[in-house]
């Protein structure tokens, strides 16, 4: 196996939250009192600020991973110090044991005000930084931690395709194919200001994009889909796509350096952002009748900016005020999961008889023709799944029609999205799982 060994890994919640800007937040007081909270936004993921000379408390970190979330550390440590090797081991190896999931080293090494001036200016500081994420990758390994490489400020002083693209080639390199193989990378999840489609496709689609020349009639990375763009990058150097993370979402530009003190925050797109990470279908508020693309499933997380905060300007951000009561972004999130849990289908003995859809099945596994070589490892990994459920399976779109639950188990090309829709305008209640992401076992609903 090339590849950390981390149980069953399934279909999982995606919506994740940053904790508090800062570190001292970590009693158990603390604890006791946003756990609840978190856990009424079903956050799946929570971004923790980790200070570099001591360890976040063992019992906050691991009540948070029993509970469910996966923790993600970032030591933001400065670009421009040396790293205390042995201290960040010691950290990592207790963070491993109590149940943080990844950890990031630093942020923006594209930023010239990450660094300081001698360091910006030094014709080898891509090689430089590599070789730093490449032994922090390696440790945090070490430690049964995930390495997150740093997301990068779209464009930015050193155009972040560009760094992204040469650090890569010599990661590869220099690298084992094991440290490759377990890297996890981000993006920042920033609008900035603009339609949430902006630069969807990567550069697949915007072939003419190049490092500050950006033609009139070309969008680019410098949105929320940049992250995207680094996966095309990520593909073309390494031959495959790695898992990403996306941070900071809901905001429109770096909330840590605004150049203005109002807030930068959109309600309605952060609903928006939400909903595509369940996999609901999303019409475009400028173009009604256009869906906004789907938000890939190598986007392992997206956390919103903030829980809460005690400094005035982190907390016009901030989804819980001080004293923990729900500010405008965590009402409309609580709003909409009580509008789903309603509207959820219901089993035939307390389905009403009227205005409701009539069905002749619970639930269909709905597997694509292309996947019939597969079926046998399918429904071994499925079997938790069927044993609980019951569910019919077969190969029929006309059979699933029929059914209140459709499970479709296909590649993105076997189900064109018109098919999916007519499912859906049916009734019918339809998840899509990539059969690739059924690697250990299925258990959810």
């Amino acid at each position: 196996m090339d590849h950390i060994k981390t149980g069953i890994d399934v279909i999982a919640n995606r919506f994740g939250l940053h904790y508090f800007p800062d570190s001292l937040h970590y009693g158990e007081k603390d604890l006791k009192f946003w756990l609840p909270r978190i856990q009424q936004l079903n956050a799946g993921w929570l971004v923790l600020n980790a200070p570099a000379n001591r360890a976040i408390p063992e019992e906050f970190i691991s009540t948070i991973a029993q509970a469910g979330i996966k923790p993600i550390v970032d030591f933001n440590y400065p670009l421009s110090q040396s790293v205390p090797w042995g201290d960040m081991e010691v950290l990592l190896r207790a963070y491993g044991r109590w149940g943080v999931s990844h950890a990031l080293l630093n942020q923006q090494p594209n930023n010239q005000a990450a660094w300081n001036t001698a360091d910006w200016r030094r014709a080898d500081l891509l090689q430089t930084y590599t070789r730093q994420f490449q032994q922090f990758a390696q440790l945090a390994l070490d430690c049964g931690v995930k390495p997150v490489y740093a997301p990068l400020v779209p464009g930015g002083d050193y155009w972040d395709l560009s760094f992204l693209e040469a650090s890569l080639k010599q990661l590869s390199d220099e690298s084992s194919s094991f440290l490759i193989n377990n890297l996890t990378f981000s993006a920042y999840a920033w609008d900035q200001g603009k339609s949430l489609d902006w630069g969807a496709g990567g550069s697949k689609i915007w072939k003419n994009v190049k490092a500050y020349r950006v033609p009139k009639t070309s969008q680019d990375q410098r949105g929320f889909r940049a992250h995207e763009w680094y996966l095309d990058v990520i593909q073309s150097v390494l031959g495959k796509k790695l898992p990403m993370l996306l941070f900071q979402a809901g905001v429109a530009a770096d909330p840590l350096h605004t150049q203005t003190n109002a807030p930068q925050t959109d309600t309605h797109k952060q609903e928006l952002i939400y909903r595509l990470l369940n996999g609901e279908n999303v019409y475009d508020p400028e173009i009604p009748q256009r869906l906004v693309s789907a938000v890939s499933s190598d986007v392992k997380a997206c956390s919103f900016y903030l829980l809460s905060a005690t400094d005035s300007s982190a907390g016009t951000y901030a989804w819980f005020s001080e004293n923990g009561s729900a500010q405008v972004p965590a009402k409309t999130i609580l709003e909409l999961r009580q509008k789903n849990s309603k509207s959820e289908v219901k089993s035939p003995a307390d389905a009403p008889h009227s205005d409701s859809y009539v069905f002749d099945h619970g639930r269909y596994i709905l597997i694509a023709q292309s996947l019939r070589p597969r079926m046998q490892e399918i429904l071994q990994k499925m079997h938790a799944y069927i044993s609980r459920y019951k569910p019919l399976v077969g190969f029929s779109c006309e059979e699933a029609r029929k059914s209140a639950y459709i499970l479709i188990i296909a590649y993105q090309e076997d189900f064109p999205q018109k098919e999916i829709e007519q499912l859906q305008n049916n009734g019918s209640l339809v998840r899509v799982i990539h059969p690739d992401e059924l690697r250990t076992s299925f258990t959810g609903a």
